[in-house]
């Protein structure tokens, strides 16, 4: 939905029956990004600019009709960072330009293993720090600058695998 605090300028803004409530929205530029469902989608990504026709499925992650589970969003610069599961991966981090082309994982950080699931996403120092699963350190501080090469681990706080729990 849309308004303006008016009932006259209060509208939906998809057109098919079949979507569901929006939820998980953030603040995009000038934009908002958010997770909802078309019947041919199942809960997905969606961009909205706030008009009928400027409101879009972005990308559908899970493309098997099921509900990705798209949490953990934090504005990044002129990207969004979010973190979602795919069969393939697990829930890993993803960074989205606001483009389908430009919505993509940033690295799976646990290949042929568990999931990193990322949580309690932060910016700092030009880097989105975030807890998650890393290889042989357990649930620790991961840091990355939006790229696979800089996406590392940030502080083992709890060294040889035992988990730190960050939040």
């Amino acid at each position: 939905w849309r308004s303006d605090g008016t009932a006259g300028g209060t509208f939906a803004l998809a057109t098919t029956p079949s979507t569901s409530t929006a939820q998980n929205l953030a603040a995009f530029g000038s934009r908002v990004l958010f997770q909802a469902s078309l019947g041919s989608s199942g809960g997905e990504l969606f961009l909205s600019d706030g008009t009928v026709a400027g409101t879009q499925l972005l990308r559908d992650i899970l493309t098997d009709r099921g509900n990705t589970d798209i949490q953990q969003m934090l504005p990044y610069g002129s990207r969004l960072f979010f973190r979602a599961p795919t069969p393939q991966l697990g829930t890993e981090p993803w960074l989205s330009d606001g483009t389908q082309a430009g919505t993509n994982v940033i690295l799976d950080i646990n290949p042929q293993s568990s999931s990193t699931t990322p949580s309690d996403p932060v910016g700092w120092n030009g880097d989105i720090w975030f807890g998650g699963h890393w290889p042989g350190a357990g649930i620790e501080l991961i840091r990355t600058n939006g790229t696979a090469a800089g996406t590392l681990l940030g502080v083992d706080v709890n060294s040889g695998g035992a988990h730190s729990g960050p939040r």
